[in-house]
């Protein structure tokens, strides 16, 4: 079966990271409005690159009063840490910090480690927050503000993949991203979303299906050194050509 990589094309870069200590599932539509979302989030100086980020206790406290659904302070910490590795998820500005352009926070910076210190709220939950992140002196202070439990509990907490592997090839650079997605059924099962960055579009597919699109070889590869070796032979069986059915067979065997 490793035979089978020699028909498959080498991204000329790739990065990844695997969340699979931290079990999230949504909804499918949810998932395409937050990777739509951030497929048109500016990239900036003021977007966070450090990889280590601590979250206060009074922080914690202030998210389960203000921000929701309520969480635990060990599961915050993990998910704020998930978030401080993907792109554009975090951005830090000269008095504040936002994750998703929504979840106001303030912070402090010692040795490239982010500590947030107290959650301020949703943008989309208080509007007015965005004319007090303007003000300095508004910041300084305690803020009071909190909402119901009904309120918080409708509230969806940041969407993080279970995997996502970056790579570039020579037409673009692409995120495959897996999550894990509740059915109709009220079941769980893995869905891909592979982003073109460069040209801002989005296609999905289940891992277990053939997809309805042709995948090129370079995707086909990083799915291949994910483990999804049986989906790799069966679309390329299906998509490509009629020699290379014959060439991929023999490969297969040895």
């Amino acid at each position: 079966m490793e035979n089978v990589k020699s028909f498959l094309n080498e991204p000329l870069s790739i990065t990844g990271f695997s969340f699979c200590y931290y079990q999230q599932v949504n909804l499918q539509e949810e998932i395409k409005r937050h990777i739509y979302k951030q497929l048109y989030v500016k990239s900036s100086e003021s977007t966070s690159s450090s990889p280590t980020v601590k979250i206060s206790y009074h922080a914690w406290i202030r998210w389960n009063e203000c921000i929701g659904p309520t969480i635990g302070w060990d599961e915050l910490k993990r998910l704020c840490g998930q978030l401080a590795m993907l792109p554009k998820r975090i951005q830090l500005f000269k008095n504040y910090g936002l994750i998703d352009e929504d979840i106001c926070f303030l912070y402090t910076l010692c040795d490239d480690t982010v500590e947030i210190t107290t959650f301020y709220g949703r943008l989309c939950l208080y509007p007015e927050l965005t004319r007090l992140l303007k003000d300095e002196e508004v910041l300084l202070k305690d803020n009071p503000i909190s909402f119901s439990p009904s309120i918080l509990k409708r509230q969806t907490a940041p969407i993080v993949p279970v995997e996502l592997i970056t790579y570039e090839s020579d037409d673009g650079v692409y995120q495959l991203e897996k999550y894990q997605v509740m059915t109709q059924h009220g079941t769980v099962k893995s869905i891909f979303f592979l982003l073109n960055v460069t040209t801002k579009t989005v296609i999905s597919f289940d891992p277990k299906q053939l997809h309805l699109s042709m995948l090129s070889k370079v995707t086909l590869y990083v799915l291949w050194i994910m483990g999804y070796e049986k989906l790799v032979v069966d679309h390329m069986n299906v998509y490509y050509s009629k020699k290379q059915h014959a060439d991929l067979r023999l490969a297969c065997k040895v």
